[in-house]
């Protein structure tokens, strides 16, 4: 989030703000870490498009899992493990509601399945995303 020099009490500590955002080794490392996502999201963003919930359904199991890697690797927080295996759960049901193969043996049964999936995902979202930070 860019600071705008009306956020600070007075111009200088926004100009100490924006030095220490752009300083020469913070830059080298946001544009490093910017390559690292570029390579990390590239087949996913090369087949994206706008018209799709897959798509959509596609970058969320992609983030989530490497947030789960994230906090498994580095347990920062308090509940590091917890939280790992909550963003593992959300991964699981966006691959599982990418992958759409519900009504393969029954489908009324399939349905049902794909909708509590769903709805699920969309809760454990709701009440936990907020949590999920280092």
């Amino acid at each position: 989030m860019m600071m705008k020099p009306s956020d600070f009490s007075h111009p200088k500590y926004w100009l100490l703000h924006e030095w220490r955002e752009w300083n020469p080794i913070a830059l080298v490392r946001k544009i490093s870490r910017f390559a690292r996502n570029i390579l990390a999201y590239r087949k996913v963003l090369w087949h994206d498009r706008d018209f799709d919930y897959s798509y959509l359904l596609e970058v969320m199991e992609l983030k989530l899992r490497r947030m789960s890697r994230h906090f498994d690797e580095h347990a920062i927080v308090v509940d590091s493990d917890k939280i790992a295996r909550e963003c593992l759960v959300a991964a699981e049901l966006c691959r599982r509601l990418l992958e759409d193969e519900y009504g393969l043996k029954d489908v009324l049964n399939g349905n049902y399945r794909k909708r509590y999936d769903l709805y699920y995902l969309s809760r454990l979202m709701s009440r936990k995303m907020f949590c999920w930070w280092d």
